[in-house]
C-alpha cells in the first residue's frame, strides 16, 4: 500500500510550531495555492518575451478549464472527480497536490532558464524540484518523465528555433 510521506511530515512541522494538524494543513493549502500562482506566472515570463503573452499565458493557467466530453447525455470534465467543473478549485487541492505540481512548475521554469545558461546550478535545481514533485506525487514525477522524453527525442530532430516552440507547446500545454 502507498503511502503519502508529505503528511507526516507536515505534522511533524506542526508539532515543532504548535499548531494544530488541521491549521497546518489549511496553512500549506493557502501558502502552495499562493506559491504555484507565482510559479506559474514565472513559468510564463520564461516562455514568453511580450508582457501581454505572459498574461494571457498566466490568465489561462488560472481559468482553463480541463477537456469535457459527454457520456450518457452528461456533460462531464476530465479529471471532475477532483475539481469539478470550477478551473479555480486547482488553486485549492489537498495540499500535497498543490506542493507537487508548484515544484513541477519550478522544475520547468529551471529547465527553460538551464536551456539558456547551462549552468551546474540550474542543473541541481532542476534535479531536485523534479524529485521533490515525485515524492510529493508520484502522477506529477511521472508527467515530468514523459515530458522529459518527448522532448529528447524530438529535440534531436527539429531546428534550433522550433525547439523553442516545441518547449513553449509542451511547457503552456501542461500548465
Amino acid at each position: 500500500q502507498f503511502v503519502n510521506t508529505f503528511f507526516p511530515v507536515l505534522g511533524m512541522i506542526a508539532r515543532v510550531v504548535g499548531a494544530t494538524p488541521a491549521l497546518m494543513y489549511t496553512v500549506a493549502r493557502v501558502l502552495f495555492g499562493a506559491a504555484l500562482l507565482v510559479a506559474g506566472y514565472f513559468l510564463a515570463a520564461a516562455l514568453f518575451e511580450k508582457k501581454e503573452e505572459r498574461w494571457i499565458a498566466f490568465l489561462l493557467m488560472i481559468f482553463g478549464a480541463p477537456f469535457w466530453y459527454i457520456d450518457g447525455g452528461v456533460v462531464k470534465q476530465v479529471g471532475e472527480f477532483w475539481t469539478g467543473f470550477d478551473p479555480l478549485m486547482r488553486l485549492s487541492w489537498l495540499p500535497h497536490h498543490l506542493a507537487a505540481n508548484t515544484f513541477l512548475t519550478l522544475t520547468l521554469i529551471a529547465w527553460v532558464h538551464y536551456q539558456k545558461a547551462q549552468s551546474l546550478g540550474l542543473a541541481v535545481l532542476v534535479l531536485i524540484s523534479a524529485m521533490l514533485t515525485g515524492w510529493l506525487n508520484p502522477a506529477s514525477g511521472m508527467v515530468l518523465v514523459v515530458i522529459a522524453a518527448g522532448v529528447m527525442v524530438f529535440s534531436r530532430h527539429i531546428r534550433p528555433y522550433h525547439k523553442r516552440i516545441l518547449y513553449e507547446c509542451v511547457i503552456v500545454g501542461f500548465g
